[in-house]
């Protein structure tokens, strides 16, 4: 999911300690929540399956959690 990719993107430039791409990474969350609150009455399911896909993604990133289907 491309919504997805890139805020794992930002988040993992975040990790070499750059507060400003840290910064930018949670504007972008803020505007994207937003953005899902205003919508979620016309796409609910749409709106719950984008979210639990960030959420996922962003435990898996925070955890060090492997991915399905990648061996460790």
């Amino acid at each position: 999911m491309n919504t997805t990719r890139y805020f794992v993107s930002y988040l993992k430039q975040a990790e070499s300690k750059d507060r400003k791409v840290m910064a930018i990474c949670y504007q972008s969350l803020q505007v994207l929540v937003r953005y899902l609150l205003e919508i979620h009455s016309y796409y609910p399911l749409w709106c719950e399956y984008l979210s639990a896909q960030i959420v996922t993604t962003l435990k898996q990133l925070i955890l060090d959690e492997p991915k399905v289907g990648e061996g460790s």
